[in-house]
This record gives C-alpha cells, sequence and structure tokens, in this order.
C-alpha cells in the first residue's frame, strides 16, 4: 500500500511525500477532468514531463512512472535505475521527453491521467510538481531504460 503526507520545499506543506509500505504495488496518479490533446500544445515535439522531486530510499522492485490516454491505452517507463542513480534526501530536476512516452504506447490526442507512479515496499520519495513544458534542446535527455 501507499502513505502520502505533506512535507516541505520552499514552503510548508508545498510538496508530497510517497512512501511505498507493503510488497502490493500500489499507485499515486493525477486524473484529468476530460481527456487532453497535447499535440495542441506549442512545440509540441519539444515537450518534457519535468519533476522536482526527492528520492529517500529505494526498493528492490521496479518504479514505473507513466501516464494514461484511456481504457488499455497507456505508456509505462521504468524509473528504477534513473532515480537511483539521484543522491538521496536532494530535490532533484528531472525532465523526460514526452516522446519517450509516445515511443512507450501514449497516445498524445487524449491524455486522461498526465502521471502516474506505480512502485512496491521500499521506495520512497516526495513530489513537489510535476508540469509539461517546453524544453531548451540541451535539456532532452535519453529516455529511461
Amino acid at each position: 500500500s501507499l502513505v502520502s503526507e505533506g512535507t516541505d520545499y520552499q514552503a510548508q506543506e508545498d510538496s508530497r511525500k510517497l512512501s511505498w509500505v507493503n510488497a502490493n504495488r500500489a499507485e499515486a496518479s493525477a486524473r484529468l477532468a476530460r481527456p487532453f490533446d497535447l499535440t495542441q500544445i506549442e512545440d509540441y515535439e519539444r515537450l518534457t514531463l519535468s519533476l522536482t522531486l526527492k528520492v529517500s530510499a529505494t526498493g528492490d522492485d521496479n518504479i514505473i512512472l507513466g501516464m494514461a490516454c484511456g481504457e488499455g491505452c497507456l505508456s509505462a517507463l521504468n524509473m528504477s535505475s534513473t532515480l537511483s542513480d539521484l543522491p538521496r534526501n536532494q530535490w532533484n530536476e528531472l525532465a523526460i521527453p514526452l516522446a519517450c512516452f509516445v515511443n512507450k504506447g501514449l497516445d498524445p490526442t487524449k491524455v486522461e491521467v498526465p502521471l502516474f507512479v506505480q512502485a512496491k515496499q521500499g521506495w520512497e520519495l516526495s513530489l513537489h510538481q510535476a508540469s509539461l513544458s517546453n524544453a531548451k534542446t540541451e535539456e532532452l535527455t535519453d529516455c529511461p531504460q
């Protein structure tokens, strides 16, 4: 299961701390009221999912970050090695090209869940913000493996 509690980044309780506490896979997600067409955004091909997060602990099982576009339509990236490589207990900026999600099955014309995170026990991370923004070319990174 998943425990979510307020935590501080720049202000009191401006972030969420997510702790996975047992062997069952649990998910935290943000859902839109209606599907959104990301291809309508200017410079769509340069969009990145930008995250401000802090990893406190890692688990033995994979942590998955993804987006969903309706029933049976989703894209999931294994973020285990990317997140494990980050320094512990420090806030980090991470930018994942939207193309990484599209390449894994996301239909960008009907996004319903712009972010979900799935994991099992051991993982603990705090999330301050997640947003879609246009990357400067040098910010674009390789897709997580």
